[in-house]
């Protein structure tokens, strides 16, 4: 499984990442967590807009 974190990597966007990372790990399930930074990527998956608004 795979996992994709969106976000330009603000401080939310990392925490997310590290919350997801904790919960795998706690519920012994195996997933590669990636971050999606590039705005040009996010915008191939319809993403306009991500529920962070980086700081």
């Amino acid at each position: 499984m795979k996992i994709e974190i969106l976000g330009t990597g603000c401080s939310k966007c990392n925490k997310t990442k590290e919350v997801v990372e904790k919960v795998l790990k706690s519920t012994g399930v195996k997933a590669e967590v990636v971050k999606v930074e590039d705005f040009e990527t996010i915008l191939k998956y319809g993403v306009m807009i991500t529920p962070c608004r980086c700081d």
